[in-house]
């Protein structure tokens, strides 16, 4: 018996067990052996056991070879972000402008400017600040960390902003 066959006979037996258990509930609140609250209280709990185990049932019997064929035509496409930009509707493009940028991505001076850059794109940043598409500007971090003030007293008072403004 492979492990596909092993999942789907314990799933199965599960399933079972908790039918059993829904149906003993039910007479129990019929004959008036729990109350209303008791009875509410378990009977959310075994109906999602039972939901997640129908669908872990369906999943293991189901022929997912039409969804692997799926999954690796459309693999490729998503390392292609031109594509994939290409092919984004105008609010996806929006989601996708907030999720690389965390929402700091503003237009100035004929150059686009962050203040947060995905460590993923690291190796890019070079080149794009190079040809002035976009310039990366470092956040004013709070260590939490009181500054040393010189005896002069002379400096400027900082402004301490919370990370990651």
């Amino acid at each position: 018996m492979n492990d596909r066959s092993k999942k789907t006979a314990t799933a199965r037996k599960e399933y079972v067990e908790i039918l059993s258990k829904i149906e003993s509930l039910e007479e129990k609140y019929i004959n008036n052996l729990v109350n209303a609250e008791t009875y509410q209280k378990w009977y959310g709990k075994y109906k999602t056991t039972e939901s997640a185990l129908r669908f872990e049932i369906e999943q293991l019997q189901g022929d997912n070879g039409d969804k692997w064929k799926l999954f690796e035509s459309e693999l490729p496409k998503l390392g292609n972000l031109k594509y994939i930009w290409q092919k984004s509707t105008l609010l996806q493009k929006k989601t996708w402008l907030n999720f690389w940028f965390k929402s700091k991505l503003w237009y100035e001076n004929g150059v686009y400017r962050t203040a947060y850059f995905m460590k993923e794109f690291a190796l890019k940043a070079a080149l794009l600040k190079e040809k002035r598409l976009l310039e990366i500007e470092q956040p004013l971090h709070f260590s939490g960390k009181i500054p040393l003030v010189p005896q002069a007293g002379l400096e400027p008072a900082l402004t301490l902003l919370p990370t990651g403004f």
